[in-house]
């Protein structure tokens, strides 16, 4: 399903031809995807961090924006 979601998602790039401006650096892209991966698994044993983690996307995404070429 995952995979499914992901390809299709990728071919809309494509197909629209969709950039990406203001785009944040790669480790911190990196970093804040470690940390969901990491509270996805130990969210049962410590403290559920989900909203500081939809915060950091919100605040590292906050200046990109989408162009058409």
């Amino acid at each position: 399903m995952y995979a499914a979601v992901g390809s299709y998602i990728v071919r809309v790039y494509r197909l629209f031809d969709l950039r990406f401006s203001h785009y944040p650096p790669r480790w911190s892209t990196a970093v804040i995807a470690a940390a969901i991966y990491l509270n996805f698994f130990t969210h049962h044993y410590v403290v559920d961090v989900r909203v500081f983690l939809v915060l950091a996307v919100g605040v590292d995404v906050a200046c990109t924006s989408v162009c058409t070429s």
